[in-house]
């Protein structure tokens, strides 16, 4: 999660173990930080800006090709 988020470096499990703790503890914190999940996903992940960049890496996708077979 970007920006809001609880994050951990791989192979640091004393770090996640205190990020767990600390969120089981606060339930303002998980109240808040759901809701800034919850916008994230809805703005990076919604359908149709999903199907937008799709199309978008097609259309270059064919203009290079157009490009290399010009």
């Amino acid at each position: 999660m970007v920006g809001s988020g609880r994050s951990s470096p791989p192979g640091h499990v004393k770090r996640l173990e205190e990020s767990l703790r600390k969120l089981m503890g606060n339930p303002q914190l998980r109240a808040r930080l759901e809701i800034e999940v919850e916008s994230h996903a809805r703005n990076h992940f919604h359908h149709d800006r999903i199907t937008k960049k799709i199309l978008e890496t097609y259309r270059l996708a064919i203009a290079k090709r157009d490009q290399r077979l010009a």
